[in-house]
C-alpha cells in the first residue's frame, strides 16, 4: 500500500478513536456511492447517504482534521448543515 495510503488510514483510524471516546457512535466506514466515499459516518451525513438510508431529520457535518505525526486532532463540531433530507 501506498504511503499516503496508510497516512490516510492512520489519520481515519485516530479520528474514530476520538469520535468513540467523545461518545460518538460511528454508524458507518469507508460508505460508497458511485465515486463518491464517506470516510467516517458518526453524524448522519452526506446526501446519498441521506436518500439511500430514507433519514429525515436535520443533518450536521463535523470536521476533523489530524496533524501529521502528532497526535493533535482538531474538530470542528456543526462545521455545515446537509441542505438535502430525504423526502
Amino acid at each position: 500500500m501506498a504511503a499516503h495510503n496508510e497516512f490516510g488510514l492512520e489519520g481515519e483510524d485516530k479520528a474514530v478513536n476520538y469520535l468513540i471516546r467523545e461518545g460518538y457512535l460511528i454508524l458507518d466506514r469507508n460508505w460508497k456511492s458511485g465515486h463518491k466515499e464517506l470516510d467516517i459516518v458518526a453524524v448522519l451525513a452526506a446526501d446519498a447517504y441521506i436518500r439511500f438510508n430514507r433519514i429525515d431529520l436535520p443533518v450536521r457535518f463535523d470536521i476533523i482534521s489530524i496533524v501529521s505525526n502528532s497526535d493533535i486532532i482538531n474538530h470542528i463540531e456543526d462545521a455545515f448543515r446537509s441542505p438535502v433530507w430525504y423526502r
